[in-house]
């Protein structure tokens, strides 16, 4: 993650000495690592109703194009009823359409609140929080910023402002200060308590 400084960025809430630091985005479609640094789980080559998924060949980028294998005769995806002749209007297909981007990848679940638990930020200012991590409005590596926020880094304790779609690199964990309670997260009292 690389930082840059912004002289002059503008300020909100009391005076700030020193230079805002401007924290990058990471790239777009990349798989990264979760909160707790676990590789993305892959997902098995079978829809939800078990239905098999065949490869059909490779695009110009070189990613596997697939779509569910429904023998002839027996029902579709979710139960759907085939006729004994196969797809309606199919036969004699030429080529199949790209699909949306490959959804094999799982967020394993809670890993976000697992990792919050782990940091100290969390130890010293969950009782005042008295609310459980999943209702801190956790944002985590891979998640995307959609309007403006004013977030607490878990790794550090310092107030950081998100702005609309920033997408949070591997090893950042934020808390929505606005799931806060407004006497906690107001001005430096976070500062002043993990101090």
């Amino acid at each position: 993650m690389e930082e840059t400084t912004v002289e002059g960025a503008p300020q909100q809430g009391r005076a700030v000495s020193g230079a805002m630091q401007v924290r990058e985005s990471a790239p777009e479609n990349v798989a990264l690592k979760d909160a707790l640094g676990q590789e993305p789980q892959r997902v098995d080559p079978f829809l939800a109703d078990k239905t098999v998924v065949k490869e059909f060949g490779k695009n110009e980028r070189g990613e596997t194009i697939t779509a569910a294998a429904t023998p002839v005769g027996e029902t579709g995806a979710y139960g759907m009823a085939l006729p004994t002749a196969g797809e309606v209007a199919g036969g004699n297909l030429k080529a199949v359409l790209e699909p949306p981007p490959t959804t094999d990848l799982l967020q394993r679940p809670f890993t976000k609140e697992q990792a919050a638990m782990q940091t100290k930020v969390y130890q010293r200012i969950a009782g005042l929080v008295a609310r459980p991590p999943s209702e801190w409005g956790l944002i985590g590596p891979g998640d995307t910023i959609r309007g403006h926020m004013l977030l607490l880094d878990l790794n550090t304790g310092e107030k950081v402002r998100g702005m609309d779609g920033h997408r949070v690199a591997e090893g950042g964990l934020y808390a929505n200060l606005r799931n806060l309670p407004e006497a906690l997260s107001t001005g430096d009292i976070i500062e002043r308590i993990l101090a």
